[in-house]
């Protein structure tokens, strides 16, 4: 029996007291890129039981013994110091001790040379994470169970769509309320209620490092072009449920939460009568 962990590129650099990620530190990586380490990591830890593929995604893959231990999903380092994320577990050593000794390799690699020559951020860690104990991911389970249709790239949420025999399917330019995207759940009988029909989806946010601008960009971007078209769907019940993952956290919304009413707080001075 063996396990699997995603291992994506980072830059890691050193403050004052911590580790913390670069602004621009989630990696990506050319396919020459990915076979030159996935080779030179079979040379260097020959004999070891870990191999490191390519498998088409921004991360490597990392396959070895059982362990249970996984580190947080990389985004989580944008908020949050290198220590804070590091593998969790009761096997949680031995993985930490395979990245230090991953860190000790990728020192002065050739490849790390080769991208500062031409100005890009060495590979200073593969981060090691999804392969179990991890919190987010029966949040990601428990969203997708519910809805049939995934927007979004994502390695680990690609995977699981895979395991469920599915495709997740790109963000478009534009999430429109009255898009053709938004449509009523196959099965469903025409003459039924329209706005009971749709179904639930989920959206991912992008990764933020990965595009120009960061995490503000990334925001600003998703607030605009598909959460407020999502929104306005699930408040006219063109869509049964909004799932958004952004990270490690997961939300819900409903047509039911929409219509709400919340009683306005009374002022201040009303409380000293």
């Amino acid at each position: 029996m063996v396990h699997h962990w995603f291992a994506t590129p980072l830059h890691l650099f050193a403050g004052l007291d911590s580790v913390h990620l670069h602004p621009a530190g989630l990696l990506e990586l050319s396919a020459a890129e990915q076979q030159l380490l996935a080779a030179d990591f079979a040379r260097v830890f020959a004999g070891a039981p870990w191999v490191l593929s390519t498998i088409g995604e921004r991360e490597l893959l990392l396959t070895g013994p059982p362990l249970r231990a996984s580190a947080s999903e990389p985004e989580e380092l944008l908020a949050r110091t290198a220590d804070a994320c590091m593998a969790r577990g009761a096997d949680a050593p031995a993985l930490k001790r395979l990245a230090s000794e991953i860190e000790l390799w990728l020192h002065q690699h050739p490849l790390n040379r080769e991208r500062s020559s031409r100005g890009a951020l060495p590979v200073t860690a593969l981060w090691l994470w999804g392969g179990g104990d991890a919190e987010p991911a029966a949040m990601v389970e428990a969203a997708m169970s519910r809805a049939p249709r995934v927007y979004g790239a994502d390695s680990y949420v690609a995977a699981l769509c895979r395991l469920r025999g599915e495709t997740a399917l790109p963000l478009p330019v534009r999430l429109d309320a009255e898009s053709a995207l938004l449509v009523p759940a196959r099965g469903v009988r025409a003459d039924r209620d329209a706005r009971d029909a749709g179904d639930a989806i989920v959206l991912l946010a992008p990764t933020p490092a990965l595009v120009e601008g960061g995490i503000t960009a990334v925001l600003s971007d998703f607030e605009q072009h598909w959460l407020a078209g999502a929104l306005h769907a699930v408040r006219t019940r063109r869509i049964r449920a909004l799932h958004c993952l952004l990270g490690a956290r997961a939300y819900r919304l409903t047509w039911r939460q929409c219509i709400r009413v919340w009683r306005a707080r009374a002022p201040w001075w009303e409380g000293l009568s």
